[in-house]
């Protein structure tokens, strides 16, 4: 199914930023996968979870795997195989350790302990952190997740710039930018770019 296809279903109107965010989660967590036309399908995964029971063993073998997709996920989850620590613990790692603003990490704990669950990979250890009461700064790697536009951004800690002969385009970041934040951008610029096209196409059309 094409991606425009795919958007409009799931209540998008066209293939916008919000939209090019929503279909990234989605691959990160392995839910769509794309054939080498560019079409998008559910994964094999995803239709085990759906058309197996929920007590049934491939279901729950499916589920394990998707929960393992996004990357920073895995990782965790490899680091604690028995049991994650508290919200509290982690909040603070991934502050200290991985540069996330406080914002960001508390939406990720969120996510993670939500798809902890799901999957039922563990839970006896992981309880949430106290709550607080600030405005949400986005992150791009959780906004596509869980809070897709919410709140401004933080202030720029890093910035890269490219020289494209008689243009200079300048990326300014938060923090230093992972694989995943780059596999996002991607689909923002790969959509820039066809709107350019098409702008493109229009003015070359012959006036009448």
């Amino acid at each position: 199914m094409a991606e425009h296809v795919v958007v409009k279903h799931m209540g998008y109107s066209s293939l916008n930023g919000a939209a090019l965010g929503a279909l990234s989660a989605l691959r990160k967590f392995g839910i769509l996968v794309q054939d080498p036309a560019r079409r998008l399908r559910l994964s094999d995964d995803v239709i085990t979870v759906l058309a197996h029971p929920e007590d049934a063993g491939p279901r729950t073998e499916a589920l394990r795997r998707l929960a393992l997709q996004p990357a920073l996920f895995k990782e965790l989850l490899a680091e604690f195989p028995n049991d994650l620590p508290s919200d509290v613990n982690l909040r603070a790692r991934l502050i200290s350790e991985r540069k996330f603003n406080p914002e960001a990490a508390d939406r990720l704990l969120v996510a993670l302990r939500d798809t902890v669950e799901v999957a039922g990979l563990s839970t006896s250890a992981f309880e949430p952190a106290p709550a607080i009461d600030e405005t949400h700064a986005d992150d791009p790697r959780m906004t596509t997740l869980v809070a897709p536009g919410a709140g401004p951004r933080a202030p720029t800690a890093v910035e890269q710039r490219w020289d494209l002969g008689d243009v200079t385009v300048t990326l300014s970041s938060s923090r230093a930018l992972t694989s995943d934040d780059y596999d996002l951008l991607l689909d923002y610029v790969t959509a820039a770019k066809k709107a350019a096209e098409r702008r493109r196409s229009k003015e070359e059309q012959p006036q009448h």
